[in-house]
């Protein structure tokens, strides 16, 4: 019996046409797949000015404005450029900042003291007082919301608060409570909403931020292609200058094909990690924010100035 060999060439070129025919449906497949999966954007833009409006939830987010000419020095405190200097006594400078918080605080003038503020958050973000400071200048303008979540703040620190810890208890229970916020009907309107950010140390090389988030309504049809999200890390360097972050990040759902189907909650989990002493840079803040369909859903910083420092990430287009 005559066994019939193929030539090399044949068997190559069949498997080149196997592989052509194979690439336009592989395209579309992964076209599909990639318009139905969330945009997440973890690289962190570069320090701005403080934005002079403050971005409202629910409203889409307009195009940039032109460049508008700098504000008088009377009217506009300086809060610097992207330099965040440290004064050779930290708690001293802190101290004269919440000093000047109060003072204009007492005096109604609102927002020198917010300035100052955000010099003492600058400095150290986690200082027992400047929580204190920040509440009080949250309850004088009955910002209650601000208010409730800087005695939290506080409250957090435990050992570290001191007896701060119990006063900004007592504090927080005397807040009024918000009246109910009707859910907005129109579909550009919000259509998420996000729980407590939940922080766990991971072996003493950094932290992991988990943030679950559900639609309004087990009713709503989502579309996870239409959900941009923009979480940024900074550091800050030894001479005060706040940096994006060279740490290693894994921002990602736990659950890897995030849907929200049925009203599911999805988990977003960011890790940032870098082991001790391994840089110049340790970390500083970091700035959350989710859109749907071109919309701003929440925005969270930490510290809040952040917010303020760095410019509102736009979100990608659908």
């Amino acid at each position: 019996m005559r066994r019939r060999v193929r030539p090399k060439t044949y068997v190559l070129a069949v498997y080149l046409s196997l592989g052509a025919a194979l690439i336009p449906l592989a395209a579309v497949v992964s076209v599909f797949w990639l318009r139905h999966r969330v945009d997440i954007d973890t690289n962190s833009p570069q320090l701005l000015a403080p934005q002079a409006t403050p971005l409202q939830v629910g409203v889409s987010v307009p195009p940039p404005a032109p460049a508008a000419p700098p504000a008088p020095a009377a009217l506009q405190p300086k809060l610097g450029p992207a330099r965040i200097p440290v004064p050779a006594d930290p708690a001293e400078r802190i101290a004269a900042d919440l000093r000047q918080v109060r003072l204009n605080m007492d005096q109604g003038r609102y927002e020198l003291a917010h300035a100052a503020l955000l010099e003492a958050e600058s400095l150290n973000p986690r200082f027992p007082e400047t929580f204190r400071a920040k509440a009080e200048l949250a309850e004088a303008e009955k910002n209650w919301q601000e208010a409730a979540n800087a005695w939290k703040g506080l409250i957090s620190l435990g050992d570290e608060a001191g007896a701060l810890g119990v006063i900004a208890k007592d504090r927080l229970a005397a807040i009024p409570v918000p009246p109910a916020v009707p859910v907005p009907a129109a579909p550009g309107g919000i259509t998420f909403r996000v729980g407590p950010t939940e922080r766990v140390p991971i072996d003493g090389t950094g932290f992991s931020l988990s943030l679950p988030i559900a639609p309004l309504s087990g009713a709503m049809a989502i579309d996870p292609g239409k959900v941009s999200i923009k979480f940024y890390f900074y550091d800050q360097t030894r001479e005060g200058i706040v940096v994006p972050t060279n740490a290693r990040l894994q921002v990602a759902f736990t659950n890897s094909r995030a849907s929200w189907e049925h009203g599911r909650v999805e988990t977003l989990r960011a890790a940032y990690d870098r082991p001790a002493g391994s840089s110049a840079q340790h970390y500083y803040g970091y700035i959350f924010r989710l859109y749907y369909n071109g919309v701003l859903q929440e925005e969270r910083g930490e510290p809040a100035s952040l917010l303020g420092l760095f410019p509102v990430a736009q979100p990608s287009q659908p």
